[in-house]
């Protein structure tokens, strides 16, 4: 069977990455299309998301161990079928308990895609794997923005947002295709470390965690922000809700922007530098954000900076973590999107408990300590990497 080379599996990962973002992003207008659909009510039909957010953390605490044995093309086939399949399930579920179910599954399957794909275009494009990283998960925003864009002519046109949903499945279907033929190896080299031994060499290293806490930190504050930005707008300024969500809006087109410049500039610039430069950005971000709290301009401003600067902060750490776990790379990234699940249940609703029953300027100052965190967590893992060899 002929191999893709670089271009092709790029195409196919950004392809894949796109459907991703518009199935994720669509699924929102779509609810009350589900809930008619089961009988039930609309609360309860928003159990959806959380189906998908289990089976995707299920399938994390996994993926890693079995990338690294059997490398990541047989993953992500799975992880298609379970995608398509529990989808399919989902869109066409007459009651609760299958739509329940069947997004399980959904779960499963888009778990494996997202941590495989990135794991796939960092061992593809090694010696650029910054700017590779970067350039993908820009095709994961430009879906998230199609989706509910999709889904609103398709309720103009036929009453019903499903239609975009559909369009989202079909795009997956080449990817039975392309998979088998992607770039890269099917499975580990012989002689590579037994995964037990492998997991606990992992598991000691202070490089790995600390580079964990950074992104448990950053995915934390970056759904923080983008979550609360609308409510924390209108508490402080002069914004209506549609005028404020605009701004939301905003926040994560500044972040697909940062990501789109990373991955122009990537090949020119280290990971190295192209991480502590969006960090110190991203202080700078919270300090706008602080000065600013009931300014607008101010506000703004750091709302803008701060999402720019959040944008390279995953697909570069995740770079710099391949290029240093050479073996067992899907083992060490797993390791730091696990903890960045961790920081996405828990952050984001620390800062609304701010929000509400302290200030708002107490829940822009969680944004500000995150971004200062972040730095210091960088400064600690560049005196740690020094003192121990490359793994």
């Amino acid at each position: 069977m002929r191999r893709l080379g670089q271009r092709g599996t790029m195409f196919a990962a950004s392809l894949n990455f796109f459907a991703l973002g518009l199935l994720i992003a669509g699924l929102g207008p779509a609810l009350p299309d589900l809930a008619a659909q089961t009988g039930a009510s609309l609360a309860a039909v928003g159990a959806v998301v959380t189906g998908l957010f289990i089976g995707s953390v299920t399938t994390l605490s996994v993926a890693g161990l079995l990338s690294d044995r059997f490398g990541q093309r047989p993953l992500l086939f799975a992880g298609t079928l379970l995608m398509l399949a529990g989808l399919s399930g989902v869109l066409l579920s007459p009651s609760l308990p299958l739509l329940l179910a069947f997004s399980l599954l959904a779960g499963l399957g888009s778990g494996a895609l997202d941590f495989c794909t990135n794991i796939l275009v960092a061992e593809v494009f090694a010696e650029r794997s910054t700017a590779a990283l970067n350039l993908v998960n820009v095709f994961f925003g430009v879906g998230a923005v199609v989706g509910p864009f999709l889904a609103s002519l398709a309720l103009r046109a036929w009453g019903s947002a499903l239609p975009a949903l559909w369009f989202g499945l079909a795009l997956l279907l080449p990817q039975l295709w392309l998979i088998p033929r992607l770039a890269g190896t099917a499975r580990p080299a012989r002689g590579a470390a037994r995964p037990r031994a492998l997991l606990g060499r992992l598991l000691r290293s202070p490089v790995l965690w600390l580079f964990g806490l950074i992104v448990l930190v950053y995915v934390g504050v970056e759904n923080g922000l983008g979550s609360w930005t609308t409510v924390y707008l209108i508490r402080t300024t002069s914004l209506d809700t549609a005028t404020a969500a605009l701004a939301s809006a905003g926040f994560w087109l500044a972040l697909t922007a940062g990501r789109i410049v990373v991955s122009l500039a990537g090949g020119r610039w280290p990971a190295h530098a192209i991480l502590v430069s969006v960090l110190v950005g991203t202080c700078l971000g919270g300090a706008l954000l602080l000065l600013g709290v009931g300014s607008l301009p101010l506000t703004l401003a750091g709302v803008l900076l701060t999402g720019f600067c959040y944008g390279p902060i995953f697909p570069t750490t995740l770079s710099l973590v391949t290029l240093r776990f050479r073996e067992g790379t899907g083992t060490a990234a797993s390791v730091i999107v696990g903890l960045g699940s961790a920081g996405a249940a828990t952050i984001p609703a620390l800062q609304g408990l701010l929000l509400e029953r302290v200030s708002p300027a107490a829940s822009i100052a969680l944004i500000a300590g995150g971004a200062a965190v972040m730095l210091l967590l960088y400064g600690l893992q560049t005196v740690a990497a020094r003192r121990l060899p490359a793994q």
